[in-house]
């Protein structure tokens, strides 16, 4: 299955076509949501990087964190047909290795795509749903129509760690490079290009710069 998204969510201009949604969500009820996605959306996003230094200073907001909590979020779309909803993800932060906004958050929420109108869970460009335990790195953007939330900055903007390794999006253009390191060296990448964006080496990458 296919999810149809004709329109931006969350800074993602989505897309191709699929099957057209007909149900309605409304407050208080709806159909039942999917416990696991059982479908896929692919969306034309606003970035595509093709390194991790760029990734960074195009984000808001780079934390270690830890996910500890998840839940139903916000319906949003243009029309009761073409609603999704959000999966809540709440994050625990570890560690702060970039932060534009000088908030320093020691825990905040991230939207994350979840279901269509029908009640369908899904995923969006091959990025897994977070799981309650997950740690990870996550480079976030705050959401301009709810800036007390955040998105991640693209599909490639989640590396998990496991044990000794990294896992990243599979799909991801680095996604090799970022899995043969190790944690230890993936930190270290991120310090030094937290310090080349300050220092002015490295720039935001502009919507749509890498299409």
């Amino acid at each position: 299955m296919k999810v149809r998204k004709p329109w931006a969510i969350g800074g993602l201009g989505a897309v191709l076509g699929g099957i057209a949604l007909a149900v309605t969500l409304v407050a208080g009820g709806g159909p039942s949501l999917t416990s696991t996605p059982t479908g896929s959306a692919h969306a034309d996003e606003l970035h595509h990087f093709e390194d991790v230094p760029t990734m960074l200073a195009t984000s808001d907001l780079v934390v270690t964190a830890k996910v500890v909590k998840i839940g139903k979020g916000r319906s949003v779309g243009p029309d009761d047909g073409s609603k999704i909803t959000f999966r809540e993800v709440r994050l625990q932060v570890l560690s702060i290795q970039y932060d534009r906004t000088g908030a320093q958050p020691a825990e905040l929420v991230v939207e994350e795509e979840g279901w269509d109108a029908k009640g369908r869970g899904y995923t969006l460009e091959g990025l897994s749903w977070s799981k309650v335990g997950d740690v990870g790195h996550f480079f976030l953007v705050r959401k301009r129509d709810a800036p007390d939330r955040h998105r991640l900055v693209n599909s490639q903007g989640r590396v998990l760690i496991k044990d000794s390794r990294l896992d990243g999006n599979q799909r991801a253009h680095f996604n090799a490079e970022i899995t043969g390191m190790s944690p230890a060296t993936f930190e270290k990448l991120l310090t030094a290009a937290a310090a080349d964006v300050r220092a002015g080496r490295i720039k935001p990458q502009r919507p749509g710069a890498a299409d």
